[in-house]
């Protein structure tokens, strides 16, 4: 086999054909991925004012979620939170600027998704081997909700959508179960309104608990 290679036999499985991308094309529909570069600031406080004084949420989860780096609070004092698929982040949304040192001391507020961010993804809590999801409207609605019930949730997705296209959260679905996950129920919260769901490959069955 040695000798055969040696004369240019090829062994190993390869295309037909490769797509090479000339260097001086620019090529309108490459999708770059996503990459962040996060300059954080030396203090941690905005982040426990915004989060657990203003919404209420466990200090323990917002210290977890800090030290794991899913929130993150940048040098302009933004809440930064970190989209993750699979151990990877592939977006991200920033909602709150509370002080723009670079614009004189500017204090206001914004909500931004990140460029390159996977469409229609969104922040996102696994816990446990998760067998539900809940989707939510907002970062702050999953971290409440997840707040009070910090003692009885387990085996779960907790998903806050960018977009809430329902195409967007039949795609989350399939992501999450082509991850491993095996998702027997869904449900939305959407404000003061949830919307549960039994979901089997076979059927939906709803009902609205207000």
């Amino acid at each position: 086999m040695k000798s055969e290679r040696a004369k240019g036999l090829i062994t190993e499985k390869v295309p037909l054909a490769a797509k090479q991308l000339e260097p001086d094309f620019v090529y309108g529909q490459k999708k770059e991925e996503f990459t962040y570069y996060i300059q954080d600031s030396d203090s941690k406080m905005k982040i426990k004012e915004q989060l657990v004084d203003r919404f209420g949420i466990h200090p323990s989860i917002v210290g977890a979620l800090v030290q794991k780096g899913m929130i993150r609070q940048d040098v302009n004092d933004r809440i930064i939170y970190l989209w993750n698929q699979s151990g990877t982040v592939v977006g991200g949304q920033i909602r709150g600027t509370f002080q723009d040192k670079k614009a004189f001391g500017r204090v206001g507020y914004e909500q931004k998704i990140m460029d390159l961010s996977l469409e229609g993804y969104g922040f996102n809590i696994t816990l446990g081997k998760p067998n539900k999801i809940t989707f939510f409207q907002t970062p702050e609605d999953l971290l409440s909700y997840w707040s009070l019930n910090v003692d009885q949730l387990k085996d779960t997705i907790l998903f806050s959508l960018s977009d809430a296209n329902p195409e967007y959260v039949a795609n989350n679905i399939n992501i999450k179960l082509a991850s491993g996950a095996k998702i027997e129920k869904l449900k939305c919260v959407l404000g003061t309104i949830k919307v549960e769901c039994n979901y089997s490959m076979m059927s939906l069955s709803w009902r609205i608990l207000i």
